[in-house]
Order: C-alpha cells, then sequence, then structure tokens
C-alpha cells in the first residue's frame, strides 16, 4: 500500500496546511533543521498563496488571471514544501512528535521480526536413485505451514554412518522459501547414507535451531561432473 500523501489536495486545506507548517517551525527553525531565511521565504509563499486564492474565489475578482495567478502560487508553495519536507525527514535528530506537529507523515518503522525459535521437522517424502524430496514442517499435527514470522529455511547435509560423525563436515545445500524441496546428492561408486538437517531464518535471515538429522540409505549411482553429456562410442 502506498504511503498517503501528506499534502492536501484541497486549496483552502492546503492553506491550513501551509499556515500550520510555517508557524510551527517559525518558533525554532533550527530544531527541524531549518534556516530562518527559509522559513521567511515559506511564510512569504505562504502570504501569497492565500491573497491569490483569496482574489481567485471571490466573484468580483475572479478570472482566468487570478486563477492563473492562484495555481502559479500553488506550485511553488507545494514544491518549497516538499523540498523543506524531504529536508526534515532525512534528519534523523527530527523526533516523530516534530514531524507530527509541522503536518508531515511518521516513518515507518519496520516491525521487530524475532528470531525462529523452533527448530523444522525434516521427512522425507520419497526418493528416485540419489534425489531426495523433504517436507519442511511443524510439530504440530504434521503442519508444513511456517511458523509465524519465518520467511525460509536453509538446508544442510553430511555423508557418513553418523550423523555425529565430526570428520565428516556439514554441507550447505541451499535456502529455499518453498516447504518441499527435491536435493540431488552428489554421485558414488557406492551405497552410502546421507543425513540431512534445516533451520528456519527470518526475514532477517537470522537463523534458528537446527531440526533433528533425518538419515537416507542412498544406492550407488550419480551423475558425475565429467559425463554429463557424454554418450558410449558405437
Amino acid at each position: 500500500m502506498s504511503r498517503r500523501d501528506f499534502l492536501p489536495r484541497a486549496d483552502d486545506k492546503l492553506l491550513s496546511f501551509a499556515d500550520n507548517f510555517a508557524h510551527t517551525a517559525a518558533i525554532d527553525p533550527a530544531a527541524v533543521l531549518l534556516t530562518q531565511s527559509e522559513v521567511d521565504v515559506y511564510i512569504e509563499a505562504t502570504r501569497t498563496f492565500a491573497q491569490t486564492l483569496r482574489s481567485a474565489t471571490q466573484p468580483e475578482t475572479r478570472g482566468l488571471m487570478t486563477v492563473f495567478l492562484k495555481n502559479e502560487a500553488r506550485q511553488t508553495l507545494v514544491r518549497l514544501t516538499r523540498a523543506y519536507a524531504r529536508q526534515i525527514n532525512a534528519q534523523m535528530s527530527v523526533s516523530d512528535d516534530q514531524r507530527l506537529a509541522l503536518g508531515l507523515n511518521i516513518r515507518q518503522r519496520a516491525r521487530d521480526v524475532a528470531v525462529p525459535t523452533e527448530s523444522p521437522v525434516v521427512r522425507v517424502e520419497r526418493t528416485d536413485g540419489r534425489r531426495v524430496s523433504v517436507s519442511l514442517g511443524r510439530e504440530i499435527l504434521g503442519s508444513r505451514a511456517r511458523p509465524i514470522g519465518v520467511a525460509g529455511a536453509t538446508i544442510f547435509t553430511r555423508y557418513g554412518a553418523s550423523a555425529a560423525d565430526n570428520e565428516s563436515p556439514w554441507h550447505y545445500v541451499c535456502n529455499t522459501t518453498k516447504t518441499t524441496v527435491d536435493l540431488t546428492m552428489r554421485p558414488s561408486d557406492v551405497g552410502d547414507v546421507v543425513w540431512i538437517i534445516a533451520q528456519w531464518r527470518n526475514a532477517k535471515d537470522e537463523p534458528g535451531p537446527m531440526s533433528r538429522p533425518m538419515c537416507v540409505n542412498l544406492p550407488a549411482g550419480g551423475e558425475r561432473p565429467g559425463n554429463v553429456g557424454l554418450k558410449s562410442a558405437a
């Protein structure tokens, strides 16, 4: 959803906004990172818009020229207001209360995202040679839904007879936003065992605890990089 424009569209409401902006800024220009000369320029632009608006709306003076002058004064005031607003919003020292007093929008703060506190449950859905399809879910009723605040998961594998085999390191496989992932294991001339673990991650890429390891017995096989695209001679 796009942010609401802080400037009113109606001429009379724009004038009210500008009057308040000028009055608030004039109390202490330095507090909102404006100079006294900048405030004076804004006050004069507001006064000019008020005068031309009055001439453009009163029956005895309304006409093509007075409406034109009003529109010119409005454009000048709007450009000046937006320029000052950008200048003020770029300063971290200007508080939200000060922005509200000027009529500006308050910055939208990024919501605090908690680090995941639960680990995913890794389940092997099917195997096809050395391709393994796994699902990531929760303990709750076997749900595959991600916990609230979780953006995705990271998957690791380790080869060896035991998940606790320190001589065989865990290898990063992928980050995923899906809860079902197809993994292609490395080729091997003999059958072996692969262990799979995963951890949830939040939108700030902060990881949660690791899952319990899930093991899969793999047959020999797999396509070696040097053999891809090669055909046996006739």
